[in-house]
């Protein structure tokens, strides 16, 4: 599924995007307004468009969008801007070494989807830190269980193991926060 964005309004896509391909509009009823402060990420994320690839592909794992769609669970979205995901060397649920494993057919088939679906929760669940209040130096756990921290380095918070800068951080919502990262959390 591919999720596109032309002049504010939402476009899905089930197919590869090709010349002549026929694309949906989206609607997406919000329960809430973005800015209402009962809004929760999983209201604000889709709209925030310097990280559409990454809400598209968390919207794919249930583990991850529950988290972000339950107002009584707070986080923190370790979010990569699209720029970061188009500089992977590789797909999210192509990584790992099912390739070198399986060779060229390592997500063809029944057996290939179910690795391409466990490679796309792993790396979606290692950017959602179950943290309130998280402060610098404190280590946390994403839902993978993943430890990660942040430290201060030149007037910006850098996400470690990895020194992986945070470029922004978008608005607050009810059950957590965006930040928005210069590259992925686990490469």
């Amino acid at each position: 599924m591919r999720v596109l964005s032309s002049r504010g309004t939402l476009f899905i896509s089930v197919l590869p995007v090709s010349k002549a391909q026929l694309i949906v509009p989206a609607i997406f009823p919000a329960q809430f307004p973005m800015d209402s402060p009962d809004s929760t990420l999983a209201d604000r994320i889709p709209r925030e468009n310097r990280i559409q690839i990454f809400s598209s592909l968390l919207r794919d794992v249930d583990s991850a969008w529950g988290q972000l769609s339950d107002p009584a669970k707070y986080c923190v979205v370790l979010a990569p801007t699209n720029p970061a995901l188009h500089a992977l060397p590789s797909k999210p649920w192509k990584e790992g070494p099912d390739v070198e494993a399986y060779g060229e057919q390592a997500y063809e088939g029944e057996a290939g989807i179910t690795r391409a679906n466990n490679n796309l929760k792993s790396f979606v669940e290692r950017h959602v830190v179950l943290a309130k209040d998280w402060r610098e130096g404190q280590k946390a756990k994403t839902i993978s269980g993943l430890e990660v921290w942040w430290e201060q380095k030149d007037s910006s918070k850098v996400i470690q193991p990895g020194d992986i800068k945070v470029v922004a951080t978008a608005d607050e919502a009810s059950n957590g926060e965006v930040w928005i990262l210069d590259s992925v959390v686990g490469k």
